[in-house]
């Protein structure tokens, strides 16, 4: 499992604190340490808040299982996908980081734009 990853990708926790770098070691400890209605993000350093922005984010189901995110651009990009592979989530999480979008064909996703982009 190679470690390189985009330098401005940063790993954004659900208390606000900032992880850097992104790395594959440090998404997975971050994502061990999810707690029940806990998430997690990945962006490019900078983005927070766009409303363009790309990004990925995992949540620990209070049910069980992971929601994963990812959001391509616009508000009407916003896809979500359901699992419980913690495995499976850091493999995504940290191919994001890497410019690796194979992990998309894991998993069956779910139109999630409209949720955003209802007036």
């Amino acid at each position: 499992m190679g470690d390189v990853v985009d330098a401005e990708v940063v790993i954004r926790e659900f208390n606000g604190s900032t992880v850097r770098p992104a790395s594959e070691l440090n998404i997975r400890i971050t994502v061990v340490g999810l707690r029940p209605g806990e998430h997690v993000v990945l962006e490019n350093d900078g983005e927070q808040g766009k409303v363009d922005a790309n990004y990925v984010q995992a949540r620990l189901r209070p049910e069980g299982g992971y929601q994963l995110e990812y959001r391509a651009g616009s508000a009407a990009e916003h896809f979500q996908a359901l699992t419980d592979s913690r495995d499976d989530v850091v493999v995504a999480l940290a191919g994001w980081a890497k410019g690796d979008f194979s992990w998309l064909d894991k998993f069956e996703w779910k139109s999630i734009g409209e949720w955003f982009t209802r007036r």
